[in-house]
């Protein structure tokens, strides 16, 4: 521990992790308005122009709103949620983002102006 911190300081000890993908969801009023796929295997996915199957989209979309439902979790009208594939393990938040300062990756550019809007004014 480090010598600034009292011996009595709680600390949040996680083992490493390793993400297959992670999508960028742009989240209005509790609901994934678009999201695209950011890494891959820890590359910027720029080269496959941030492509994924249906099925993976669907999957990360999905997960992103059950965690969004659920009555223990509050975020703002419009923010942006990271989520990714832990390998072994599933999907899981990787963060939460100011929707006004994320890159959009592959999201639609209308759905993500549409968000930035309403964060605007939340």
């Amino acid at each position: 521990m480090p010598a600034e911190f009292d011996d009595s300081q709680t600390v949040l000890i996680a083992d490493p992790v390793t993400f297959e993908v992670e999508f960028r969801c742009f989240i209005a009023n509790g609901e994934v308005q678009t999201l695209s796929p950011y890494l891959r295997n820890g590359q910027l996915a720029r080269e496959s122009e941030f492509d994924c199957s249906p099925a993976e989209r669907d999957e990360a979309a999905e997960f992103a709103n059950q965690v969004l439902s659920d009555d223990r979790v509050t975020v703002p009208k419009a923010i942006v949620m990271d989520v990714g594939r832990i390998t072994g393990i599933g999907w899981s938040v990787v963060e939460l983002n100011a929707a006004w300062g994320s890159g959009i990756y592959g999201c639609d550019p209308d759905l993500t102006l549409e968000v930035v809007q309403l964060s605007m004014r939340s």
